[in-house]
């Protein structure tokens, strides 16, 4: 294999690599709000797996980093294997679920809405701030002391009540750890019927 050849694979690698890492880390930030069990306990449990095997795997990063020192080829297995097996955790935990389900009753503690701004492309490689958009969240506390931030779409937000409580529906995960179901909350949560003011001309009522 010539060095342009193997310029190309590092470089199409490098790529694959990188969107793996990215999407492991969208799997374990979208995802660890939906499972209960804190957020650094598979960050932790992967850690040290990602450290064990970057002791004998590290020589695989060798062609790729350019490198045959061993700490920064480590650093890029431990780095690369902590969010992989991490993502894989939340994934496989979520998408293999049980069918089966519970309800549970959680209080609101607080709702809140982050602003953002979508990116428009006006140039080769030249981005500017478009419209901005809000993503709303209602943080919830179990009977148990878990808490957790639940992204919500607005329709379902703006019916939640702060300090009242919300009926989630959990699902046992492929892992043990239960999963919310957040397409279960607006039929766990209907709105409440409109109060209508009695009319004291005709006795008829009108809706407020």
């Amino acid at each position: 294999m010539n060095s342009r050849n193997l310029s190309v694979g590092r470089a199409l690698t490098l790529v694959g690599i990188v969107f793996v890492l990215i999407a492991s880390i969208g799997s374990v930030i979208g995802l660890q709000s939906l499972t209960l069990i804190k957020w650094w306990i598979p960050l932790l449990i992967s850690g040290v797996m990602a450290a064990g095997s970057g002791t004998v795997l590290w020589r695989m990063w060798q062609r790729l980093t350019g490198n045959h020192a061993f700490t920064p080829n480590f650093i890029c297995h431990f780095v690369f294997f902590t969010f992989l097996l991490s993502g894989l955790f939340y994934i496989v935990n979520f998408s293999a679920s049980s069918s089966d389900v519970r309800k549970e009753k959680a209080m609101v503690i607080s709702k809140y809405r982050e602003k953002h701004h979508q990116s428009r492309r006006v140039g080769k490689n030249r981005y500017v701030s478009g419209p901005e958009y809000y993503e709303y969240y209602v943080e919830v506390d179990f009977p148990e002391g878990k808490s957790k931030n639940i992204q919500l779409p607005y329709s379902i937000y703006k019916g939640i009540k702060k300090d009242n409580d919300i009926t989630l529906s959990l699902a046992r995960g492929f892992f043990g750890i239960d999963v919310i179901r957040t397409s279960d909350i607006p039929l766990d949560n209907p709105p409440a019927p409109e109060k209508r003011k009695r009319c004291r001309f005709f006795g008829t009522h009108d809706k407020r």
